[in-house]
């Protein structure tokens, strides 16, 4: 369970508080690519840094965080000013800058390892994540011609040959 100062903090975007997520934002951000540049590293030896930086970007990019804050109605729990109410076009990221929060305050609560498991527990229970890894390491693959990717349980891209 997270610190329910650091929750809040998380939860609370600028437009309501000056003490608000943007900090925790910052270093959730950090902790997010660490986790998912370690997590490439240990699962995906054959591949070189241009496109391992290919896939942490998917894993990391503002949609991806903002559908995972949407899958767990992140949205519900923010505490926001009025003067976004009416600005959908905004909300999105703001919904991905939360979770991006949420990371660090868990890193600050906990540790790395606890706030590494809780991103790519996210990250592998979204399957349009895990079908977007795979649609791009296959198109890489396929244009380089020297290997066939092929899923192994449960649904994580392996590269043979």
């Amino acid at each position: 369970m997270i610190n329910q100062s650091y929750l809040t903090k998380a939860l609370t975007h600028s437009s309501k508080s000056k003490d608000n997520n943007e900090r925790l934002e910052y270093l959730g951000d950090a902790v997010i690519n660490l986790a998912v540049s370690e997590h490439l590293i240990k699962n995906f030896s054959d591949l070189d840094e241009g496109s391992l930086s290919i896939l942490r970007a998917k894993f990391v990019s503002r949609d991806t965080l903002s559908r995972l804050a949407s899958n767990i109605e992140l949205e519900s729990y923010l505490i926001m000013g009025k003067s976004l109410s009416n600005q959908e076009n905004k909300k999105s990221s703001i919904f991905g800058n939360a979770f991006e929060a949420i990371i660090g305050a868990i890193y600050l609560d906990e540790n790395f390892d606890k706030a590494a498991t809780v991103v790519m527990f996210f990250l592998e229970e979204d399957p349009r994540t895990i079908w977007r890894l795979f649609k791009v390491l296959a198109e890489k693959i396929n244009d380089s011609g020297l290997a066939t990717v092929v899923l192994a349980a449960p649904f994580i891209p392996t590269i043979v040959g």
